[in-house]
């Protein structure tokens, strides 16, 4: 939601306002230009407070509020910076008081900041990837990817697998007061819901429907040109799409990717009726032209690998371009859907609380033997103790999504909206009867309620990406081959690259008999290409100095 870069020494000179930013000398603040969002600017002639927040259609705003810096007294001020922990929606605020510098960010967890400490000055982006030119260090944090290659556990944290780049997590507080003092402070734990009896004759569906609808109108304005969603022919995306419809006049834009082999068929079927059913304009594309580690992927050709973004982010990255090319800003996302329906513990079954314990802590005879020991011992001491943040009214796998699937919306100039990710849609969820819950009964019935047929609201298998991983794999090997011959993380001591390439090998041409799976393979060749791209952003630093 906001960029910057500031020294300490620049704030003390007057804040100049320009066209697209807010600068003190050399130093700059600029807001992320979004229809979705609004920034302002307030000073009382000692401090500056600088605001990026997602506007709330349902929320009335003073016609002077929102001007780009505004001079105001002792008393409105405090009274602005207090009002924004009540802000239903995200936002980032940034006080400038004397040598300190405090930023504060809202519950949302949607495009965080990420900051970076470098000759007294502090940048923060909201693409980590811009970063890579500010890093000193090619050096990585090990417990990070110990658990990273080990397990693909990507932590939400304040700690990022480079140690000089931060994350600002939600409702998190950062201070920073000059060189080497930068502070991230952690908000306590959000107080969880839990599963509670019905009044008699509650209409569940409709409380759902009518939660789910109230909270997407905030989205939507009178001056918004387009909203779309994603569409990927799951319970979760269907739904949003249905409600979206509904909030418009026109056909919704929906979009999608298309996977592969046996599971394409089906998805394409499960898409086409509601495509023709809800009167939809669609975009798809197949994520075949733009598998992980190919031509097509900007993340090898451009030296853009983030080593926690998603698999698939290359093939995201193509579609999106093309909702930009529509001119859509708003695009609705499935993220957080399938968190909602999860079993807590005492409802799980025998099988699956075996399950999770054994995945909870791997023995070394289930780690790839490329993997070496040492890094092992370093996993096998932290699975225990490994840092996160505090616990968010989202689940974790929920606020990893949209924590590290915003930049990529953000880079195409599209604001990500997870509707699912609502406070009021959570605890309702996550408060109904195990037997709303299971099987996601509450999903498919809204589904059925609202005529679609059984293919969608009980279909017989859900897309899969897995094969999508495979091909990827195996269409890769010239370039892993090349790759590995200088292995930055086998100078760091992570991995044996003989036995890397090996059993990669073994693997691809025979992944039945494999006893690897293919995200084994995935993370150690991400994160050799993350190494790649912070080298070469390096160099392209160089050059320009």
């Amino acid at each position: 939601m906001i960029s910057f870069s500031i020294n300490l020494k620049d704030v003390a000179h007057s804040c100049i306002v320009t066209s697209k930013r807010w600068c003190f000398k050399e130093s700059y603040i600029e807001p992320f230009a979004h229809q979705s969002l609004e920034s302002f600017a307030i000073t009382n002639g000692r401090q500056y407070l600088f605001v990026v927040r997602e506007r709330n259609s349902q929320e009335v705003i003073k016609t002077n509020e929102n001007q780009a810096l505004r001079n105001v007294c002792d008393t409105e001020f405090y009274q602005i910076k207090k009002s924004l922990t009540k802000w239903s929606l995200h936002y980032i605020s940034l006080l400038i008081d004397k040598s300190t510098i405090t930023i504060h960010t809202g519950k949302w967890g949607v495009a965080p900041i990420y900051l970076v400490e470098s000759k007294n000055t502090l940048r923060g982006h909201w693409n980590p990837k811009e970063h890579y030119k500010n890093l000193s260090s090619f050096q990585l944090d090990k417990e990070l990817v110990s658990h990273y290659l080990i397990t693909y556990y990507r932590p939400y944290s304040k700690k990022t697998i480079f140690p000089e780049m931060h994350r600002l997590t939600e409702r998190s507080v950062a201070q920073w007061k000059g060189k080497g003092t930068l502070e991230i402070i952690y908000p306590p734990s959000v107080e969880q819901p839990f599963a509670k009896e019905l009044k008699p004759n509650a209409d569940v569906i409709g409380m759902f429907k009518e939660i789910l609808y109230h909270s997407m109108k905030r989205w939507v304005h009178d001056d918004t040109k387009t909203i779309s969603a994603e569409l990927s022919s799951g319970l979760d995306s269907g739904i949003v799409s249905i409600l979206a419809s509904s909030l418009i006049s026109g056909k919704l834009q929906t979009y999608g990717l298309l996977v592969m082999d046996e599971y394409k068929e089906a998805q394409i079927s499960r898409r086409d009726e509601l495509i023709t059913k809800f009167g939809y304009k669609d975009t798809s594309i197949d994520i075949e032209g733009f598998l992980p580690f190919s031509e097509n992927s900007y993340r090898v050709t451009n030296a853009e690998m983030v080593p926690w973004e998603g698999c698939y982010h290359a093939a995201f990255n193509h579609l999106l371009s093309l909702t930009q090319q529509k001119k859509d800003n708003v695009l609705f996302t499935g993220f957080g859907g399938d968190e909602l329906f999860f079993p807590y513990w005492d409802e799980m079954d025998e099988v699956d609380k075996k399950s999770y314990i054994s995945n909870a802590h791997l023995s070394r005879d289930k780690v790839p033997l490329f993997i070496k020991n040492d890094l092992y011992e370093t996993y096998s001491d932290t699975v225990n103790s490994i840092k996160r943040a505090p616990k968010s009214l989202m689940s974790d796998s929920s606020i990893e999504a949209v924590a590290y699937g915003s930049p990529v919306y953000l880079t195409n100039n599209i604001w990500p909206v997870s509707p699912y990710c609502t406070p009021e849609l959570i605890n309702f969820c996550r408060s109904l009867p195990f037997s709303w819950r299971k099987n996601r009964r509450l999903q498919r019935e809204f589904l059925t309620q609202h005529g679609c047929s059984r293919k969608i609201s009980h279909p017989k298998q859900s897309e899969d990406f897995g094969p999508v991983m495979s091909h990827a794999l195996q269409q890769s090997s010239i370039k892993v081959d090349n790759l590995f011959k200088n292995s930055c993380l086998a100078d760091m001591g992570y991995i044996e690259p003989k036995r890397f390439i090996s059993a990669y090998h073994k693997h691809i041409n025979n992944r039945q008999r494999s006893k690897y799976s293919n995200i084994d393979f995935y993370t150690v060749i991400a994160l050799e290409y993350t190494m790649y791209s912070l080298f070469t952003k390096q160099n392209e630093n160089l050059v320009m100095i």
